[in-house]
């Protein structure tokens, strides 16, 4: 939620499940959250280096209230106190891909349990859509089919173009973000790279603490 300096543009949404039978699978634990989100995108393989390394990759909610600047992040906050949140862990990349530079982020929360983490996912959701909106991007849905629960994708076409995907798994809200900044290659292109590194996101959620 809170932008801490990792996460670019209207990905850092720095800082900030429940479905039918969620009760009977285990939950995600700490330890899991670097294993999930650690690894680099995996498209285009070796791309990417780790950008931003002086910021923290684990964060607390202390972390979060003491960054909170606008309204959308202050409204943010008691969601995901009220929600149980006890750890996030985040990590951002940047690459030179043609002839272009590109960042991408992960963010993943941890909840003591999946009770509240769809108001979580909505305001995080509610936190982007506004970062898009004062940098005057055009904002159009994507497909997130199959990206855990409640999967949501946009894409927001500016000077730059960004592509942010979030969803929920177990006692998990994570967010994917990848930005190409000025003119990308083909939009198609570039949303493939950017659900790539979600599903690979996902598919270590869902095999984590099993």
């Amino acid at each position: 939620m809170v932008r801490l300096a990792v996460l670019p543009c209207a990905a850092a949404l720095v800082l900030l499940l429940g479905a039918c039978g969620a009760g009977h699978q285990r939950n995600v634990s700490a330890k899991d959250l670097a294993a999930i989100a650690a690894p680099p995108p995996p498209v285009p393989k070796g791309a990417y280096r780790e950008d931003n390394t002086g910021d923290p990759s684990v964060f607390s909610l202390a972390n979060l209230r003491a960054r909170t600047e606008t309204p959308a992040e202050k409204a943010a906050l008691p969601v995901l106190a009220k929600a149980g949140f006890e750890r996030g862990y985040q990590k951002a990349w940047s690459g030179d891909i043609g002839n272009r530079d590109r960042s991408a982020n992960v963010i993943v929360f941890l909840f003591r349990d999946a009770s509240g983490t769809s108001d979580v996912l909505v305001a995080l959701r509610r936190l982007l859509n506004e970062q898009f909106g004062e940098e005057n991007s055009k904002i159009t849905q994507v497909d997130a089919a199959g990206l855990g629960e409640e999967s949501w994708g946009e894409r927001a076409a500016g000077e730059d173009e960004e592509f942010a995907y979030g969803w929920r798994s177990r006692n998990l809200v994570l967010i994917v973000d990848m930005v190409c900044f000025l003119e990308c290659e083909p939009a198609d292109q570039f949303r493939e790279s950017a659900r790539a590194y979600a599903d690979a996101v996902d598919g270590r959620a869902e095999k984590a603490g099993r």
